[in-house]
């Protein structure tokens, strides 16, 4: 378990988007290793024991599939499982587990109800008439086609399959990592056919279907990190034992083989657990990483927003510019209770600028409009915010952005 947690942690991947840029594979899957736990935890016990953990065990699942929709294809693991776990009273025991994904999932349904019930059709183009999740309508983009031959404008031309193979690969710098997480795949299965069988649908599962997508971009296999984490660690014991065992080796030969299998695990990850360490000592930021002092003047200069718009007696909605948009806009609305919308960032997606302005018009007959400006603005940004009337409301900054100015547009 150790072991497995020092190949997360030191992975360049996990470190990326858990730190630099935090995305919702990472609490999606963390929520799901809750729910795998006390799922299999819970099969071991009877009566109302077991109901209320499979009820708990479904809340975290619920969650999960909340936060990364597709999380939802990894119940088909908990199923293999659980039904060669439990020989009797199958049915009431997922009931218990649906009722509490469901009970879990319901919130994110009344939100996106909410939502959509504020929404702004944006050049007669309305995707949903209930936007129940963000991606949903992406699933038209799988193809079996994209595991050889990815379409999309992530490395169009590479196959998914290929480019997880290397996302894979880069995983940990332990040169054994994916030969002994394949020994600690095979030792499983054949340890315990069940616990196999979980292990191995799970990884198949969510690379096969991100590889149909039409972007596989390499963060969407996080979910699979922590299986190959434990089954590398799995993998290299189950190879010191063999070893003992073919070789007959004594207790203290058995024991330098041991340490120095992980002696060079420790030093192969050592240089990623280094840079890990000297980022927390000096606190330096990575690739736009907020810091507390950056999200507390974040969120002043959001709450003068809704300050300000009190006296117009409408909802504030604020339309960010610059590159420090990405991202910024979520942690934003996640921390004050603000509407933020974001300029287009690449340059097909964007309007010609008289209908954006018609479009901004159009809002303004219901909310007070506010722009968040600062120099990393694109040539189209600029010429729209030159185009506007506008009345200085606050000035902040961010460590990787000195000079942030947020304006009220008058029409």
């Amino acid at each position: 378990g150790m072991g497995a947690a020092m190949v997360v942690v030191s992975c360049d991947l996990f470190a990326h988007y858990a730190v630099a840029q935090p995305m919702r594979e990472i609490p999606s899957v963390g929520l799901f290793l809750i729910a795998v736990l006390v799922f299999c935890t819970t099969l071991r016990l009877t009566g109302w024991k077991q109901a209320v953990g499979m009820l708990v065990a479904g809340l975290a699942f619920g969650y999960s599939v909340g936060i990364r929709e597709t999380s939802a294809v990894l119940v088909l693991p908990l199923i293999l499982f659980g039904w060669s776990r439990v020989q009797q009273q199958r049915w009431r025991v997922a009931g218990w587990f649906l009722l509490g994904a469901v009970l879990a999932y319901s919130w994110f349904i009344v939100q996106a109800v909410n939502i959509t019930a504020h929404k702004e059709a944006f050049r007669d183009k309305d995707i949903t008439s209930i936007a129940i999740t963000a991606n949903i309508d992406h699933i038209q983009s799988l193809s079996i086609t994209n595991l050889w031959d990815n379409q999309g404008k992530f490395k169009k031309g590479v196959g998914g399959l290929q480019q997880y193979w290397e996302v894979i690969n880069n995983f940990s710098a332990w040169p054994l990592f994916l030969f002994c997480a394949l020994i600690g795949l095979v030792y499983a299965w054949k340890k315990d056919l069940a616990l196999g069988r979980l292990l191995v649908s799970w990884v198949v599962l969510v690379v096969l279907l991100f590889g149909m997508w039409v972007n596989p971009y390499p963060r969407y296999v996080l979910p699979i990190l922590p299986v190959l984490a434990w089954a590398s660690m799995l993998g290299m014991f189950t190879i010191w034992q063999w070893c003992v065992q073919l070789f007959q080796l004594r207790r203290g030969t058995s024991l330098a083989m041991l340490g120095l299998m992980v002696l060079g695990f420790v030093l192969a990850n050592q240089p990623a657990i280094a840079e890990r360490q000297e980022h927390i000592r000096t606190g330096a930021v990575v690739d736009r990483e907020l810091t507390k002092a950056d999200l507390a003047l974040v969120v002043q200069a959001s709450t003068a927003v809704i300050t300000d718009a009190q006296s117009t007696g409408k909802t504030p909605l604020l339309l960010m510019l610059g590159a420090t948009k990405g991202g910024l806009a979520e942690t934003i609305m996640t921390h004050v209770d603000l509407r933020v919308i974001r300029f287009p960032s690449k340059e097909k997606e964007q309007p010609p600028l008289d209908q954006l302005a018609a479009y901004i018009r159009h809002l303004d007959e219901t909310y007070t409009l506010y722009l968040w400006y600062d120099p990393s603005v694109t040539a189209n940004e600029q010429r729209f915010y030159n185009q506007q009337v506008l009345v200085p409301i606050i000035q902040t900054a961010t460590s990787y952005q000195p000079a942030i100015s947020i304006y009220r547009l008058e029409y």
